[in-house]
């Protein structure tokens, strides 16, 4: 038994990862082509079989920090026919009005999101510390090292409350 449901006046929203889709895209932008002055394919950076065998953490921070930006700049230049060939059916595709891609956040993004917010985490750490009569400062490279270790996991603002429980729970219960 099927519904019939008229469509004319929903907006589809569609939001997710859509893990692979920047292949599409990548396909079709950079078509190998011949001749002079023909584009060659970044796929480098967007091989998931990509490991670095530096244990730098800033490499591998600058790796992900790059191919993030590449990511981006193909998911910006998404057309219907990239989601089609990426596996949506051509009816629901053709619902969508406008298609749009977020950013990924950057490390100064996430720092900012520890301290900027009325009730970021560092403010709530901040009060939470001053019941105890402590007063309670984080240094610039700290809220860098808590970011960068969320930007290497990929939790990105959700995994920042987790990175930073686990850095100051020791030093909750000693005060």
């Amino acid at each position: 038994e099927f519904l019939q449901i008229d469509t004319t006046n929903i907006l589809f929203i569609c939001g997710g990862a859509y893990s692979g889709l920047e292949r599409v895209i990548n396909r079709r932008m950079d078509a190998a082509s011949i001749g002079f002055g023909a584009p060659l394919k970044q796929t480098a950076l967007l091989d998931d079989n990509y490991h670095d065998t530096d244990d730098d953490n800033d490499d591998k921070t600058a790796v992900a920090n790059a191919q993030q930006q590449v990511q981006g700049k193909y998911f910006e230049s998404a057309i219907p026919k990239d989601l089609c060939d990426y596996g949506m059916i051509p009816e629901f595709v053709g619902r969508f009005p406008v298609i749009v891609s977020t950013q990924g956040l950057s490390l100064d993004n996430l720092c900012d999101i520890l301290t900027e917010p009325k009730n970021s985490i560092m403010k709530q750490y901040r009060r939470l510390l001053a019941m105890d009569d402590v007063q309670f400062h984080i240094t610039d490279a700290a809220l860098l090292e808590i970011a960068k270790t969320a930007f290497s996991r990929g939790t990105g603002a959700r995994g920042l409350r987790s990175i930073t429980d686990k850095v100051l729970m020791d030093a909750q219960f000693v005060i």
